[in-house]
């Protein structure tokens, strides 16, 4: 008589962006891996990124592969790409994967918005333990450099004007000294730098006005860069 060993679906999925939390991620690769096949043994697949864009085109493939559980490890750029990712291979509706998060950014806004606990153990142990819940997304559609229309989802925050431009002035410094720090070189530089966005803007369908904006910031989470 023969017994079949079935052995467990590869169903995870791990996207990890190695240069992530100015590059540490990368260092952290071997201790994530290890505390996930602890949780999760032989049903991982693990994905690194390695440009802008590739997490957003590995969670769509992901999701299109059926996988149930997408797991991303990054900072709030990563999950941002991911997200859009998701909703790309759906066409915008609600995909059957779920998403988890390991935390490893720089400023932290999403994890540090959800409570997420701070160490890669607890963190890990919440996937395997967690039924999850569902989580707002924000959609913002406008028209590219190209006039091409295209919407995009956020899960924590939604800036314009001001709030933009540390972003990417965080980005140029790279982020070198943490997040609290670089995002606060980035805004003292911008608050110099940065001009007003002319706008006309209209609330939950009220009426419109015309404003001149330092900067725009739409909360779906309650932090914001650390």
């Amino acid at each position: 008589m023969l017994t079949a060993v079935m052995k467990p679906p590869v169903d995870i999925r791990v996207i990890i962006n190695p240069a992530s939390a100015a590059r540490r991620t990368a260092g952290r690769i071997s201790a994530i891996v290890t505390s996930l096949e602890r949780e999760f043994p032989e049903r991982c697949s693990i994905a690194l990124t390695r440009s802008p864009g590739d997490a957003e085109n590995l969670a769509c493939r992901a999701v299109q592969e059926g996988v149930s559980l997408l797991i991303c490890v990054g900072g709030d750029g990563t999950l941002n790409e991911v997200i859009n990712g998701m909703l790309a291979a759906t066409g915008g509706t609600l995909p059957a994967t779920s998403l988890g998060l390991i935390n490893s950014g720089s400023g932290q806004g999403f994890a540090l918005s959800v409570r997420l606990p701070v160490t890669l153990q607890e963190q890990v142990g919440l996937l395997c333990r967690y039924p999850g819940r569902p989580v707002d997304l924000g959609a913002v559609t406008v028209h590219d450099a190209s006039g091409v229309r295209r919407t995009r989802f956020f899960i924590n925050e939604c800036q314009v004007g001001i709030g933009a431009d540390v972003v990417r002035g965080s980005r140029e410094l790279g982020k070198w000294a943490g997040g609290l720090i670089s995002y606060g070189l980035a805004t003292v530089k911008a608050i110099f730098r940065s001009p007003n966005v002319e706008a006309t803007l209209s609330i939950d369908g009220g009426p419109a006005e015309a404003l001149s904006l330092l900067g725009l910031c739409i909360g779906n989470g309650d932090l914001t860069g650390g």
